[in-house]
This record gives C-alpha cells, sequence and structure tokens, in this order.
C-alpha cells in the first residue's frame, strides 16, 4: 500500500459519504507498495476501513469484485469491497476509480517463519480451489508482453543486464510455446502475493489484499511468485530451501501438485523473477523521465535473484514434500 495521490480532509469525508459508513474520526496515508493510493479510515463506530485509488485509471472489472466475494465466502481471510450508497462498487475520487474495503487485522512481516510459510502456501491452494470456476483476462504478462516491454527497457540497461534479460526472455518465451506446459493446472491467480500483500497477528494469516493482479494464469507461476519473495535469503540473496519446501508442501496438502508443475518450477521462478524486475524497471524509468520520485522497490533484486536462479535452479519433487 502507499500514497501517489494526496487526498484532502474534504475528499475523505466525502468520499465516506458516498459509501455510508458514518463520520469520519480520522485517516492517514499507507506507507508501502507502488501502483495505488491507499488511505486507512477510522470511524465514529470505531471501524476501520482502507480507501484504494486506482492509479491506472481503469475500474476495477466486475470479476476481481467476484474474486473477493468468493474467497470471502470461502472463509478465507479476505475483505469484499464495500459497496457505496447508490449500489456502486466503486465511485471516483480526484479522477480515479477508488474502492473502499474493511481493513483487516494484522501486520506485514520481514521474515517469515517457518509456520507463516506454511500459512500462505495453505491460503493459496485453497484460494486458487475457491475460485478455479471464476472466468476473467488472461494474466497479461505473457511471452508478448515481455517481448514488448524488453524493447523499451533494454536502452536503459547496461550490456550484461540487458544480456541476461534477452536470454530469459527467450527461455521463457520457448517455455510457455510447449503444448505440455501450455497444459499444466490453470485457474484464477493472485499474481502478487508479496509479504506486503499478506497481513498476520500473533495467532495466525489475518488478511491478504491487493487482488488488482488476479487474472486466469497458470497455479505454479503464482507459487514461484509466492516462493520468490517469502522465500529469499535477502542478506544473502539466495533460497532458504527449507522455506520452499514449507510453503509447497502446505500448498501440496490442500491441492496436490503434480510431477509436470515441478519439473517446470524452475522456470517459472525465473519467469516471475524476470516478470517483477521487468515491470519495477518500467515504474523506475517512467517516473525518472518524468521528474517523479515514488515509493517504490528496488528492480535489482529481481535482477540479482534471476542470476541466483539460472545460476543454481530450485528442483524438489513430490517426494520431498
Amino acid at each position: 500500500m502507499a500514497v501517489i495521490t494526496k487526498l484532502s480532509k474534504s475528499a475523505i469525508v466525502e468520499s465516506a459519504n458516498q459509501f455510508g459508513i458514518g463520520k469520519v474520526i480520522r485517516y492517514w496515508p499507507a506507507s508501502n507498495g507502488i501502483e495505488n493510493t491507499n488511505y486507512f479510515i477510522e470511524t465514529e463506530n470505531n471501524s476501520e476501513y482502507v480507501l484504494t485509488l486506482i492509479e491506472t485509471g481503469f475500474e476495477p472489472s466486475e470479476s476481481m469484485l467476484t474474486i473477493l466475494d468468493v474467497a470471502s465466502d470461502a472463509g478465507l481471510p479476505v475483505a469484499s469491497a464495500k459497496k457505496s450508497s447508490s449500489g456502486k462498487s466503486h465511485i471516483t475520487v480526484e479522477n480515479r476509480p477508488a474502492l473502499l474495503t474493511k481493513r483487516l487485522d494484522g501486520g506485514h512481516i520481514a521474515s517469515p517463519s517457518k509456520g507463516q510459510c506454511e500459512a500462505i502456501g495453505d491460503f493459496l491452494a485453497k484460494f486458487h480451489l475457491a475460485a478455479k470456476l471464476i472466468q476473467t483476462k488472461s494474466y497479461p504478462r505473457d511471452s508478448n508482453w515481455l517481448q514488448e516491454k524488453k524493447e523499451f527497457c533494454v536502452p536503459y540497461l547496461s550490456y550484461s543486464s540487458a544480456t541476461l534479460l534477452k536470454d530469459t526472455i527467450q527461455t521463457v518465451s520457448s517455455t510457455l510455446c510447449r503444448n505440455d506446459v501450455a497444459r499444466l493446472p490453470k485457474g484464477v491467480i493472485h499474481g502478487d502475493l508479496f509479504r506486503d500483500n499478506a497481513l498476520f497477528n500473533t495467532h495466525a494469516l489475518s488478511g491478504v489484499i491487493d487482488f488488482h493482479h488476479s487474472a486466469i494464469g497458470f497455479w505454479i507461476y503464482d507459487l514461484a511468485v509466492v516462493l520468490n519473495d517469502w522465500c529469499v535469503l535477502e542478506s544473502k540473496n539466495k533460497l532458504d530451501e527449507e522455506r520452499c519446501r514449507c510453503v509447497l508442501s502446505a500448498y501440496h496438502q490442500i491441492r496436490p501438485l503434480s510431477e509436470e508443475e515441478l519439473l517446470f518450477l524452475p522456470i517459472f521462478m525465473e519467469y516471475g523473477a524476470l516478470s517483477f524486475w521487468l515491470s519495477r524497471l518500467l515504474v523506475r524509468i517512467e517516473a525518472t523521465e518524468k521528474g517523479i520520485s515514488l515509493p517504490g522497490h528496488d528492480p535489482d533484486a529481481f535482477r540479482r535473484l534471476l542470476i541466483q536462479h539460472r545460476l543454481k535452479p530450485f528442483h524438489i519433487t513430490t517426494n520431498d514434500l
């Protein structure tokens, strides 16, 4: 969560009025994230909400709102979007679509324990199964997206980084074209389940947020995105394989993974690192060109992780789970 568009008190109060949540007692900006603007709002009845401005300007899809409802109805710690007093799923604030959700309990974690890794694996499997019948857009970061963004980013990279980018895109794109890969299990994915999109209280996983990247994609890719964030020893810039096994084992207990999925897991981990390296590069380049300073994550972290994946792929079979 973050703030890109600053809101006045009157804008916050007007937003609260449109959703009919009562008198605003206080509000404050969120500090994490790089894509959308988020404000916390506390009302007179001691309820807390999150007001999210979608900075892309695109209205939230009905399928995303359905995903939130289905996950919540399945008993998962997900907050559905609140409808406005006029029955709309979103309003307009500062010329941007805006959603309001109940603020979930808990906080973000910096260094996940084994139990927390198991909890996120368990959640992801249950989420995949709960949302498997929902029809929505395909995950946009496909081979065409990779090629298009490569052309934009290469002029800004060093020779070694540009070579790494080109080589990895070739590897990933050729893998995605394979018939056996095309047959791997697909369905709705979260697409962005980083540690800063999960909340834990003192007892357990208490919330998962930010479903703006949800789409139809490979379930093993969704797992790879999780492993790339939850299971990396940042000080050493390498995978904690024990954490990886915790995530995968907990997932496997709910939705058994196939040997084929695990066979291609190393390439999907490259794919995940590549995707977020590119997306963060795009944000950084565009902000620099506009002379804007944005709170954000270092794209280079995923470049380093990608190098590690290519030097030492993570292999695992169902016998290890």
